[in-house]
């Protein structure tokens, strides 16, 4: 048994998130022990664009998309605060996107450096079509000797 405290946090809470995270952090850097973020919250598109979760949990995600999304509910939280306005939002939002559409555009012509992710500590590793044959715990003729019978 690992003996870890387990921070539990709600995923729609943004502040909650960001502050169980500063406190696992604060714990972990104090006492040089585990600690756990539980964060429950769901996907509500799957995990890829592929995956239609509502074919397998049909109830689920019918109330999944009832349920507002976190920004949704993080804004109204703002707001009913005073300390944004739907306008400020709608900018916000604007203004992500148009980063997001910009960093897409820039990718698309990126040519990464193949060596780059081969420096510092990780200097000793090689790519895989440079690898050796694999480690095996008998030698070849003995493996293929036994596959033939």
């Amino acid at each position: 048994m690992i003996e870890a405290p387990i921070f539990h946090v709600n995923g729609d809470d943004p502040e909650a998130v960001v502050f169980a995270a500063k406190v696992a952090t604060e714990f972990r850097q104090t006492f040089h022990k585990p600690v756990v973020v539980d964060m429950f919250c769901y996907r509500r598109f799957g995990h890829n664009e592929g995956d239609e979760p509502a074919f397998t949990q049909p109830l689920m995600y019918k109330e999944i998309r009832k349920h507002k999304t976190t920004v949704q509910l993080y804004s109204d939280k703002l707001i009913g605060e005073g300390l944004l306005t739907q306008a400020d939002i709608d900018q916000m939002k604007a203004e992500w996107r148009d980063k997001l559409e910009t960093e897409f555009e820039a990718g698309q012509n990126y040519k990464p450096n193949k060596a780059d992710w081969l420096d510092g500590a990780w200097a000793g590793l090689r790519t895989a079509d440079n690898a050796d044959e694999q480690r095996r715990a008998l030698p070849r003729q003995s493996l293929e000797d036994d596959r033939q019978r």
